[in-house]
């Protein structure tokens, strides 16, 4: 029997345990990097001493289990009854977005009682079943595709990591919540997350406003933790952050949860094709100048791939000036080195006139020597593994200019990428651009420390 509204709780756990879920804290500690995680209610499924498993239970997906057949070689994934289920992302551990040779890993919840008997039981409440005995429930009419959660991928923490992040007291809040607040609503939840995704395939594009961005999910947990907590996200909504943290999750959404036949983020596929021959016809060699495009790098890197499993956010690449100082593409083994050439001025140095050029090398300071009145100095460049800034070049993300290194030194600092050849073309990117201008603030104030008033 359902309990009412008012007896389900949810309070602030002390302790990591199997069965809690976590919350993300309201603030924009995942607006540059790890966009998935803001605003998430992740649910604890296994916790042991060297490592803790939880799955995301608020990103519903517009995937179908073919798409996921089709695209991961699951071996009968999509037959025997479960060809229109709804599939949610459980996180970016063996996810949807994974392209390597470890296959994505799906599992299923529920929250049935008369089924607890061929379940695992994870806690008073809420149930793990295989894929095969759901899709079994289903065809013999003992239960509903809407009663269960198909999930996939994971989070994964190793030993002491969550309890760090933890302590660090800007990244989750640990909390214990009535089992019917995390699946009670699962049944309206599916048909109506089923009923956005048939009005959008309607038209050509949907969006994360189709799919769902589980938004309210989270605020109702975590307001539901008591006055600190409403105060806590109050604070956070009056602080001006809210809106642009909210609409960095929803960009990631548009382009890791939609399939690409139906994403706003999808290129034409004529533009593909010319983009592709244009990179073959580039030959980018040490002394080339390249800009950065206005919209790539939003999200910190211009698309979800395994090629950039590892690779961290770069919004520094945002209207970027780069000077190739390496790039040996021949042997595929050398790395290519880059210099920002339109940088901010690195204030933490005591001298003046050094300007930050990359995350890498920082010891290391050097001036571009060419005829031009300016007398700065650069500080570090940019290490891209072999292949990488071609495979850039080839999306979009970085185009060769017809400038020359001259022409680029001598024009101001905040002149340097339109000198370059940088431009915004419609009024979406330019909207888009806008969004990209704040990320390059915050990436700068996150990772090197650098406070800048504006992109100047």
């Amino acid at each position: 029997e359902e309990s009412s509204e008012k007896d389900k709780w949810a309070y602030e756990l002390p302790i990591i345990e199997q069965g809690a879920i976590l919350l993300s804290e309201p603030n924009d500690h995942f607006c540059v990097n790890q966009q998935y995680f803001h605003k998430n209610v992740i649910f604890l499924v296994d916790h042991q001493p060297d490592f803790t498993k939880g799955v995301i239970l608020n990103r519903p997906t517009a995937y179908s289990t073919l798409d996921l057949e089709t695209s991961f070689k699951f071996e009968n994934f999509s037959h025997e009854g479960v060809d229109d289920w709804n599939v949610w992302c459980g996180g970016d551990c063996q996810g949807i977005n994974s392209r390597g040779r470890i296959p994505p890993e799906y599992s299923v919840l529920h929250g049935l009682e008369r089924l607890a008997g061929v379940s695992q039981t994870i806690t008073k409440g809420v149930y793990s079943i295989t894929l095969e005995d759901a899709k079994a429930l289903v065809k013999e009419g003992k239960a509903d595709k809407d009663d269960f959660l198909l999930l996939v991928g994971y989070c994964g923490w190793s030993a002491g990591q969550l309890q760090s992040e933890l302590n660090r007291q800007d990244t989750w809040t640990m909390a214990s919540v009535e089992p019917g607040l995390l699946l009670g609503q699962l049944r309206e939840e599916q048909a109506e997350l089923r009923r956005r995704i048939a009005k959008a395939q309607e038209g050509d594009v949907f969006t994360a406003a189709d799919v769902g961005d589980g938004l309210m999910m989270w605020e109702r947990l975590f307001e539901r933790l008591g006055s600190k907590y409403q105060a806590k996200l109050e604070d956070f909504k009056a602080g001006g952050e809210n809106e642009h943290s909210d609409e960095m999750l929803r960009r990631w959404i548009n382009r890791c949860l939609i399939p690409s036949r139906y994403s706003p983020e999808a290129a034409e596929p004529q533009d593909v094709v010319e983009r592709v021959l244009q990179s073959l016809k580039e030959d980018v060699v040490e002394g080339s100048v390249l800009w950065g495009s206005a919209t790539s790098w939003l999200l910190g890197k211009p698309f979800e791939d395994e090629r950039l499993s590892r690779f961290p956010p770069a919004q520094y690449f945002h209207k970027a000036v780069l000077l190739v100082i390496k790039n040996e593409k021949e042997d595929g083994v050398t790395p290519s080195l880059l210099a920002l050439l339109n940088g901010p001025i690195d204030r933490r140095s005591q001298e003046k006139q050094i300007y930050w050029a990359g995350p890498q090398g920082s010891n290391y300071i050097y001036k571009v020597v060419e005829e031009s009145n300016f007398e700065g100095s650069f500080r570090g460049f940019t290490i891209l593994p072999s292949g990488m800034l071609e495979t850039f070049i080839e999306v979009g993300a970085l185009e060769k200019s017809s400038a020359s290194i001259t022409e680029i030194l001598n024009a101001e600092v905040r002149d340097r990428w339109t000198v370059a050849g940088g431009k915004v073309e419609t009024l979406q990117d330019a909207q888009t651009a806008q969004l990209a201008d704040k990320q390059r603030l915050k990436w700068f104030s996150r990772f090197e420390g650098i406070e800048l008033e504006d992109l100047e």
